[in-house]
């Protein structure tokens, strides 16, 4: 099984372990040599020999062999045989947050993102989607020939590999999310309707438990400007209550300002914030 590998030290998965694993690929490219498989027990990378002949696409049940080696950050395998046995739905991918991807512990698992997507384009050989979270952003990419820039703006859950970049010390630098194709992006919020006519939520009430709300939500509220900068931080109060706004908007604001902001609820560390906000 694929934790067997991944469960290894890196010096013993340099000493080359027999592996033989069936699972569904999650993620490769044509013409590539790398990709993920995945089994009832998690996530592997796998390195693909052109020998092989052409590498299984995504959403294919193969059986494979092969032996355990060093990755970029964790073991992986290197393939020496495959079988394969036709295609299979994704298995359910892992909801995490962006806290989990950044410690670097669900690298190779197929996983879920639930985000806002801020900008889009073609980067190398991929189409990139800057995604923001709760707490931080995070890049997902797609085959090169995906039309992503129709989801600028929207609310997405993204399911995907979750690919850990590392320096050659194998400290991890860098987490993104490697998609499939387009089917494995839902649109949960298109983000067509006026945000404006929402009713408002009081600046003291932003940070109280509320079980029907999401962090997926946008806000609507309003307050006085105590700080503005170049660099999209705003901070508002508003009887003696206030909160951290995060925008990429430039439009400049004056201390004293009466505004009306709507953004999306999030943490700074232990500081609620509204992140992606407009004004």
């Amino acid at each position: 099984p694929a934790d067997s590998a991944m469960e290894l030290s890196l010096a013993q998965a340099s000493q080359g372990h027999p592996v033989e694993i069936t699972g569904v690929v999650t993620w490769s490219q044509p013409n590539g040599m790398r990709m993920f498989l995945q089994d009832s027990s998690g996530g592997v990378g796998v390195e693909w020999s052109p020998e092989l002949g052409e590498v299984p696409l995504p959403g294919q049940l193969v059986y494979r062999k092969g032996t355990t080696q060093v990755g970029q950050f964790a073991p992986e395998f290197k393939a020496s045989s495959f079988d394969d046995q036709g295609s299979i739905f994704f298995p359910r991918p892992e909801s995490i947050s962006w806290e989990q991807a950044m410690m670097g512990l669900s690298g190779a698992q197929w996983v879920k993102v639930t985000g806002f997507v801020f900008a889009a384009q073609r980067e190398g050989g991929s189409a990139r989607l800057s995604i923001s979270t709760a707490s931080g952003e995070m890049i997902a990419r797609m085959a090169p020939d995906s039309e992503v820039s129709g989801l600028v703006g929207s609310v997405v859950s993204l399911s995907g590999v979750c690919v850990v970049d590392a320096d050659e010390d194998r400290r991890l630098r860098n987490v993104e999310l490697w998609i499939p194709n387009l089917d494995n992006i839902e649109v949960l919020d298109s983000g067509d309707l006026d945000h404006f006519a929402r009713t408002s939520t009081p600046l003291e009430q932003l940070d109280r438990f509320d079980s029907n709300r999401s962090f997926n939500e946008r806000l609507r509220t309003q307050g006085t400007v105590l700080h503005w900068d170049s660099q999209g931080r705003i901070y508002i109060g508003d009887g003696g209550n206030g909160i951290r706004v995060h925008t990429r908007q430039s439009e400049q604001l004056r201390r004293g300002d009466r505004v009306v902001v709507v953004g999306f609820q999030g943490r700074d560390g232990k500081r609620p914030v509204l992140r992606e906000a407009v004004y």
